[in-house]
C-alpha cells in the first residue's frame, strides 16, 4: 500500500524538478539601458548574478565574475560582447543590477601592454571602466581572463570589483 502511494509522489517531485529546472534555463533576463536607471543618492548600486549570458551577445562575448569561485558556480556579473569595436554606440557591456542586465554603450578601447585592454562604457551619468587582462590561451578563440572594473554613479560614488572569467567566440 505504500509504495502505491510514495511511486506517484516521487514521479510527480522528479517531473516538478525537470520543469522548473528547464523553465529556469528558458527565462529571459529583462534589459534595461543604463540611462534608464533611476538611482538615488541615499540608494546602494546591488549588483545580481546571472548564469548566462544576455540574450543580445551573440558570437563573440566575455562572462565575469567577482572571482574565480562565482564564474565557475556560474555567477556573472558582467558581460559585454567582445566583437571588434568600431563607432561609439555600436557595442555594449551588460552589469547585474537588481535582477536584471544594466546596458552600457560602449565609448573607447585602450590597448595596453601584451593582450590587456581597458574599456569606456557610459549610460545616462553612469560610467563603467573595464580592464581585461587574459592570462591564458584556452584555444584560438577562448581566453581566461582577470580584470577590474570600475563603476561610476551617477552621484560619483565609485565602485570596484575584482573580475575573473572568460572571453570567447563561439564556432
Amino acid at each position: 500500500m505504500k509504495s502505491i502511494i510514495i511511486y506517484p509522489i516521487a514521479v510527480f517531485l522528479t517531473f516538478a524538478f525537470f520543469a522548473c529546472q528547464n523553465e529556469e534555463e528558458n527565462i529571459k533576463i529583462s534589459i534595461l539601458p543604463a540611462e534608464d536607471l533611476q538611482f538615488t543618492e541615499e540608494e546602494e548600486f546591488s549588483f545580481s548574478t546571472f548564469s548566462s549570458k544576455p540574450n543580445e551577445l551573440e558570437k563573440c562575448y566575455c562572462l565575469l565574475a567577482e572571482d574565480e569561485e562565482l564564474f565557475f558556480q556560474k555567477k556573472y556579473i558582467f558581460s559585454n560582447d567582445n566583437n571588434e569595436y568600431k563607432e561609439e554606440g555600436d557595442n555594449f557591456a551588460f552589469l547585474g543590477h537588481n535582477n536584471q542586465w544594466i546596458r552600457f554603450k560602449w565609448t573607447h578601447t585602450n590597448k595596453l601592454q601584451r593582450n590587456d585592454v581597458s574599456m569606456r562604457y557610459v549610460g545616462g551619468e553612469f560610467e563603467l571602466v573595464v580592464l581585461i587582462k587574459p592570462f591564458e590561451r584556452m584555444d584560438n578563440s577562448h581566453w581566461a581572463v582577470r580584470g577590474q572594473m570600475s563603476l561610476r554613479t551617477p552621484f560619483k560614488k565609485i565602485i570596484n570589483k575584482n573580475l575573473y572569467g572568460e572571453c570567447l567566440c563561439e564556432q
